[in-house]
C-alpha cells in the first residue's frame, strides 16, 4: 500500500512486481511533491496517447502500468490533492505562497 501521511494513494496485491511498482511510484512522488504545488500541477494528461498521472513535470504512472484492480488515475490524483491539502493545514507557513 502506498500512502502519503495517512491518505491511501494506491493499494495492490502483494507480489514482487507490485512492490517494485510501489517503490518506483514512491520515488517519483518523493522527487516531485512539494507543499507549494498548486492543484493544477497534479494532473492526468495524455503523453504520446497514453493517459498518465503527472505531478509537476514528473510522470508518476501511465494507465498501462496501473493494475486492473487499482484505483483510476483520477482517483489517485484526488487522493494526492487531499494529502497535500492536509499537509498544508498542518504546516500553515506555506500560506505565504498562496
Amino acid at each position: 500500500m502506498l500512502r502519503i501521511d495517512d491518505v491511501e494513494i494506491l493499494e495492490l496485491e502483494k507480489s514482487p512486481k507490485s512492490l517494485s511498482l510501489l517503490e518506483e511510484i514512491k520515488d517519483r512522488l518523493d522527487r516531485s511533491l512539494k507543499l507549494e504545488l498548486e492543484p493544477y500541477e497534479v494532473k492526468v494528461v495524455d503523453i504520446d496517447g497514453v493517459p498518465s498521472l503527472c505531478v509537476g513535470p514528473e510522470k508518476i504512472l501511465g494507465q498501462p502500468d496501473l493494475p486492473a484492480k487499482g484505483p483510476s488515475l483520477e482517483k489517485m490524483r484526488d487522493s494526492i490533492l487531499v494529502a497535500l491539502e492536509r499537509a498544508r493545514q498542518k504546516h500553515t507557513f506555506t500560506n505565504f505562497v498562496r
